[in-house]
């Protein structure tokens, strides 16, 4: 590989990761301002504590078998 090849492979390489990174905040972001409703957030604990109870349930069961 050519010295060209492998800084034009950097440069686009680095021009991945800044473009991934953005993306990134800007869907953390978002997901921020939807967990931020109160409503939402509660359905989500109630969801999963029924999935850990429901897990749980499902080893005791398995380990009596």
């Amino acid at each position: 590989m050519a010295f060209n090849d492998i800084r034009r492979q950097r440069f686009l390489s680095a021009a991945h990761a800044e473009e991934f990174d953005a993306d990134l905040k800007r869907r953390i972001e978002s997901d921020l301002q939807t967990l931020a409703e109160e409503d939402l957030a509660q359905r989500a604990r109630r969801s999963f504590a029924w999935s850990v109870a429901s897990d749980s349930f499902e080893r005791l069961i398995l380990s009596l078998s």
